[in-house]
């Protein structure tokens, strides 16, 4: 429950599975007009399961809206998807979260705890779980904290991995001003390991038809990359000659490096084949406009 300055937790216990419509009335979800739910990975798999039990109880329950969701999992998934192995709340905890569990009991563990308590009639092992709960909602409130900093105005605490991806972000929400000043802050003060936001940001500066400064970009970050995305980098690099710039000498060697690239790693063969229709093509231009010079 939030106030003016904290929040108040309060967890709910059944005293027994027969009790289900009353704590799920309980815990007043129908009264909201515009509900909102935080969780971590809750809209696949904890909200389901609720609404769920809600129809079972239906005919005593009043209707359930629909909230709009805040799933922590998503955002943090998007922006330290390629720094961290495990994307288990644990694991947020520890890397990016900064604290260590301790005497926690392990949430597989929590259905059987409750199971036995109310078999027991002994509640006492129920406060591990209510430990266990106050843990989660914690890290929780730290994680939306720590995320809204970094989406709203942080630029220093966190790695060139997570600015770019917190870039492409904002790019795939159309949110271009944004996602410039993410990729912009990398390429700036990030030194070699910008490479794959200075290829982001030249394809925000191609869009906007900023071509020199692309091009700039594409061949700054190509020689850095890995794979099909260097391959990308050379071929837009190439296009950009091309068609916009009027240089077909570069064009063309921007198509040597790519068919250079595609020879060092799996890529498709449509593109290896791209590739050398490409260079077929621009070749045959050069070969066209020296003519043209000679006739003149």
């Amino acid at each position: 429950m939030k106030k003016s300055d904290h929040f108040e937790m309060m967890q709910y216990i059944m005293p027994d599975p027969s009790h289900e419509a009353a704590f799920l009335y309980e815990t007043g979800l129908w009264k909201a007009d515009d509900p909102i739910i935080f969780s971590y990975n809750g809209k696949s798999f904890d909200w389901p399961q609720l609404t769920s039990r809600w129809t079972m109880h239906r005919q005593d329950l009043p209707k359930l809206p629909v909230p709009r969701q805040i799933d922590l999992f998503h955002g943090t998934k998007r922006i330290w998807k390629n720094e961290l192995a495990r994307m288990k709340l644990s694991t947020i905890e520890e890397e990016k979260l900064g604290f260590v569990r301790q005497g926690d009991v392990p949430g597989y563990l929590i259905p059987a705890i409750y199971l036995d308590a109310v078999k027991s009639g002994f509640p006492d092992g129920l406060a591990k779980v209510l430990y266990h709960n106050e843990l989660d909602i914690l890290s929780l409130v730290s994680l939306y904290v720590l995320s809204s900093n970094l989406l709203m105005e942080d630029m220093e605490s966190e790695t060139s991995g997570a600015y770019t991806n917190i870039g492409k972000w904002y790019a795939d929400l159309k949110q271009y001003d944004q996602s410039a000043a993410y990729l912009e802050h990398v390429t700036t003060d990030r030194g070699a390991s910008s490479a794959f936001a200075r290829y982001l940001l030249a394809i925000q500066k191609k869009r906007a038809g900023q071509h020199e400064v692309a091009v700039q970009l594409f061949k700054e970050a190509a020689p850095h990359l890995r794979g099909s995305i260097e391959i990308e980098a050379w071929i837009h690099a190439a296009k950009l000659y091309e068609h916009q710039l009027r240089d077909l000498d570069q064009a063309a060697i921007m198509a040597g490096f790519a068919k250079e690239a595609s020879e060092h790693t799996n890529v498709r063969q449509s593109l290896v084949a791209d590739i050398n229709k490409r260079q077929a093509r621009l070749e045959e231009k050069k070969r066209k406009k020296t003519l043209q010079v000679q006739e003149d």
